[in-house]
């Protein structure tokens, strides 16, 4: 079986990241209430954790990470 990607609204992740913070259900409970994979969860929360709620921000052009950031979240 394979995972087709969708396209989530900035909000919704906003919404699932903070839901997963405050212990509102584990990451994949969360992943499947908003049909993503768990490893594009952990990746907002990354984000989220290392922009705050800019993380979500679209901005329709690549992103351009510094070395700082890439490292925490290798770490993470």
């Amino acid at each position: 079986m394979f995972f087709i990607p969708r396209n989530v609204s900035p909000q919704d992740k906003l919404q699932a990241v903070i839901e997963y913070l405050t212990g509102k259900g584990s990451q994949e409970s969360i992943a499947k209430k908003y049909d993503v994979n768990h490893k594009s969860l952990s990746a907002w929360i990354n984000n989220y954790k290392a922009f705050g709620e800019t993380a979500f921000n679209r901005t329709g052009r690549n992103k351009n990470y510094s070395l700082e950031f890439k490292n925490t979240v290798v770490q993470s």
